[in-house]
């Protein structure tokens, strides 16, 4: 792959071939002149001996490739028309650096992924753009839970009005950097892991599922990450929010690592629970437990108390085996209808 000034530069031999970048084409040196290569097109499935055959769209390349094979794109392509990337079988899609951009103003999703025989999907080295309108990135509705979607080193991009990512039913995706100004939905036992999101949406989990190994920098006005009922987990997980709360939950949280402007963690419902996890607060309390568990954790506040715990001690409202301190207001405040508090350490510098 060649910029044409890098082409020029070249001292090629007769029947030397490159791919110009800034022309998209293939090209052949006849000994005087590069020649573009007739019947090329962006996208290209290689036979067992290597040779190629060339496809001029990503939906034509989709529905040739044999089940597990491979898609390679060979250039940037943006698409302004209602063209949505169907994927209903295992394939692998190699971008190769590249740029795949749908840019136009209604729903479509740029890629959608469905069906039971797109039990293994891979996209990667590369990035996806959904411009304008309000469709996805990518919607992904599995069929069962060991189906997956590998976006390792792939960048997701979005400047339209909804989520970057939708994983419903069943399935994991893995990997994956998600950019902009949208949020990530996970619901139905979807797994997500190993992911990097950066941008000022939600992650929102709701009817169990689960979100691994990932990092949130968020600068979203209410939360960083949400998880909305009480089957629904997240662990392993570094969040930054910039703004406000770093995760709101009734649900499970465990072993994760959070800095926060407002709450690190508001944790509501008397069958949430909050394990092993650390919180630090610049500007209010590390840890907000309105009923539910906090077991062996660590919070600090710079801004208000480190734990501001309440709801009901007969209600199993508790906090044990943690460590807090403020240097703001109480290392421990026991709020409305009281909770139990067993085998704390707890520091005011103030």
């Amino acid at each position: 792959n060649v910029t044409s000034a890098e082409k020029a530069a070249l001292t090629p031999a007769t029947g030397d071939f490159v791919f110009d970048t800034d022309l998209l084409s293939l090209q052949r040196y006849d000994g005087g002149n590069w020649k573009t290569i007739a019947g090329y097109s962006p996208f290209g499935i290689a036979d067992s001996e290597g040779s190629y055959t060339y496809y001029s769209t990503l939906t034509l390349a989709v529905a040739a490739v044999a089940t597990g094979g491979t898609i390679e794109q060979f250039g940037n392509v943006v698409e302004t028309g209602s063209d949505v990337i169907s994927i209903t079988k295992s394939l692998t899609l190699n971008m190769n650096g590249y740029t795949y951009t749908l840019d136009n103003v209604d729903g479509t999703h740029a890629f959608s992924v469905s069906g039971a025989a797109a039990d293994l999907v891979k996209i990667s080295n590369g990035i996806i753009s959904r411009k304008n309108g309000t469709g996805r990135n990518m919607q992904y509705i599995s069929t069962a839970s060991t189906d997956v979607l590998d976006l390792t080193g792939t960048t997701l991009t979005n400047e339209s009005n909804n989520n970057w990512l939708l994983v419903g039913l069943t399935g994991h995706v893995i990997g994956g950097t998600y950019l902009g100004t949208n949020g990530i939905a996970l619901e139905n036992s979807a797994v997500l892991s190993d992911f990097t999101y950066e941008g000022s949406g939600t992650i929102q989990l709701k009817s169990g599922a689960y979100a691994t190994k990932g990092y949130v920098n968020s600068s979203n006005a209410t939360y960083a990450v949400t998880l909305m009922d009480s089957a629904t987990v997240v662990s392993f997980l570094e969040v930054k929010a910039t703004v406000s709360v770093g995760i709101w939950s009734v649900g499970n949280i465990h072993k994760c690592n959070i800095e926060a402007v407002g709450y690190g963690v508001y944790s509501y419902g008397s069958d949430s629970k909050v394990t092993g996890t650390h919180a630090y607060s610049s500007g209010s309390l590390a840890f907000y437990l309105d009923a539910g568990q906090i077991i062996n954790c660590e919070g600090y506040s710079d801004g208000n108390s480190a734990l501001l715990i309440q709801g009901g001690a007969t209600n199993g409202t508790m906090a044990k085996g943690c460590y807090f301190m403020s240097s703001a207001k109480y290392a421990i405040w026991i709020g409305n209808n009281g909770a139990n508090v067993y085998d704390c350490y707890a520091e005011c510098t103030l």
